[in-house]
């Protein structure tokens, strides 16, 4: 009968964790433990199979216990206590296992980080059950791992999308990674593909920003020798001097560099220089490589809207000058046609007096004598009237002085007056007698002026002369009839 309580009292027990197990197997399904779940799952069938395995082996012990508690003497009652201590020791060690088991899945239920110990556990079932928590530590290590990641990686992208300029996105990137990372102290560079240098953008170093300046040749130091090989690297053992020669971080010696080249479409943008005293952990450099796509894409999305806004601000700009080169060329054209009318209408009044000059001269042709006379007194032109009247063709007159055609009656006081007044510039009038050609005399009213250029110089002589003669001899008539009359 002790036997049977016994066995019963594990039964239940074992039943009763059986049922915690598969509650817990539940629960950790519903909080989205699926690796717990299926764990506690495959931990409630072996249970269960285990149950029914000691339940048959008791029910078939218990005839041949009862049998041997019949017996007489001695050896029957030995023999009974020994098999109720072995079974009593077997019920005493499964009911350890099961309080174990329940508190270690518990343990891990509840999330706890470490491993918890499966020392007290002797039977198969507990070892596989230490070495599937084991397991189970390491994908949770890993989820939590893969998480931080995600984490970071959502963060950096809203930081990335916030910023609007290349000056502003070099701190903030640069003071964040340091801090997400446990780096020490790092630089941002960008790449100035037209002067080949990477341009020093920020430098943070233990939290604080550093306001260097430094111009790095493509090929020069690490961090140039970095963007032609496009790919990342990791240097430990830092020698003492590096950082303060090469990188521009400080003057602190950290033990570890990684170089990152931030890369979009196989094409450097940008470099990532982070320096620490630990060596960083593997999963942190695979964050920072793909954190460096991100940083890429931002950098050169700001770089291609910055060239957008440039290139529409030049664009807008030129449309500007260009209306303000239409505007002008308009008013231009309106001041051209302006001015083409008002040269037409000059034109036309020029050609008006032109033509009323024309006339002028033609009728002064037909009743004047003009000649014209180079500053000497030379003949120089003769219109046909004076040709009429004196009797010399033009050709006979050029070149030939004025003196020609002095009388013998004309004082040498009158030529003299002539020539005074008209090189003076004023215009002398007077009535003399000429000599033709033929000897004949003819009387003249004589106007003579001088043309002079801009220096008051004279170009040349105009004289314009009417033929008197007729009028002469009536006024001598006229006296010859009042001296016989008188």
């Amino acid at each position: 009968m002790l036997f049977e309580v016994h066995a019963k009292r594990f039964l239940a027990i074992k039943g009763g964790a059986l049922l915690v197990m598969g509650g817990l197997s539940l629960n950790a399904f519903a909080s989205g433990s699926y690796s717990l779940a299926v764990f506690l799952f495959v931990f409630l069938i072996f249970g269960a199979m285990e149950s029914y395995a000691v339940h048959q082996h008791f029910h078939l012990e218990l005839p041949r216990i009862a049998s041997l508690s019949n017996a007489e003497g001695q050896t029957c009652g030995n023999i009974r206590n020994s098999n109720l201590k072995i079974v009593a020791t077997k019920l005493q060690n499964a009911q350890r296992d099961i309080k174990v088991t329940t508190d270690i899945l518990e343990q891990s239920l509840k999330g706890e980080t470490e491993i918890p110990k499966t020392d007290g556990i002797s039977t198969d079932l507990g070892l596989s059950l230490s070495n599937l928590l084991k397991h189970l530590h390491a994908e949770r290590s890993k989820n939590e791992i893969r998480n931080w990641q995600r984490d970071g990686l959502a963060k950096f992208g809203n930081i990335l999308r916030e910023q609007r300029g290349l000056s502003q996105i070099g701190d903030r990137i640069l003071k964040e990674t340091i801090k997400l990372l446990g780096m020490n102290q790092g630089a941002f560079y960008l790449a100035d593909e037209d002067e080949k240098i990477l341009r020093t953008e920020s430098v943070f170093a233990y939290g604080k920003k550093k306001y260097v300046k430094d111009r790095i040749a493509f090929g020069q130091g690490l961090a140039g020798q970095a963007y032609l090989e496009a790919e990342p690297t990791y240097l430990t053992e830092v020698p003492e001097n590096y950082i303060q020669i090469t990188s521009g971080l400080g003057k602190a010696l950290p033990r570890h560099i990684i170089i990152m080249p931030c890369k979009h479409n196989g094409k450097v943008v940008a470099i990532l220089e982070l320096a620490s005293f630990s060596e960083p952990e593997e999963y942190k450099r695979e964050f920072l490589a793909q954190l460096s796509e991100q940083i890429a894409a931002a950098v050169n999305n700001i770089i291609t809207n910055d060239r957008t806004e440039r290139l529409l601000e030049e664009s807008m700009s030129m449309h500007t000058e260009l209306e303000a080169q239409t505007e002008e060329l308009r008013q231009n054209m309106e001041e051209l046609l302006a001015s083409q009318e008002e040269l037409e209408s000059q034109k036309r009044e020029s050609d008006k007096i032109r033509r009323e000059l024309e006339a002028r001269m033609r009728i002064l042709d037909k009743t004047m004598l003009l000649t014209e006379s180079d500053p000497f007194g030379s003949f120089t032109y003769a219109n046909d009237r004076f040709e009429e009247v004196a009797g010399y063709t033009e050709q006979e007159c050029l070149g030939k002085p004025h003196s020609i055609l002095r009388h013998p009656d004309n004082s040498k006081d009158m030529f003299k007056k002539m020539w005074s007044t008209i090189k003076s510039g004023d215009v002398f009038r007077g009535q003399f007698p000429n000599l033709g050609k033929d000897g004949k005399v003819y009387w003249v009213d004589a106007t003579i002026a001088g043309v002079f250029d801009e220096n008051g110089k004279v170009e040349k002589y105009i004289s314009a002369r009417f033929d008197i003669t007729a009028y002469k001899q009536r006024e001598r008539e006229l006296e010859s009839l009042l001296r016989k009359a008188g």
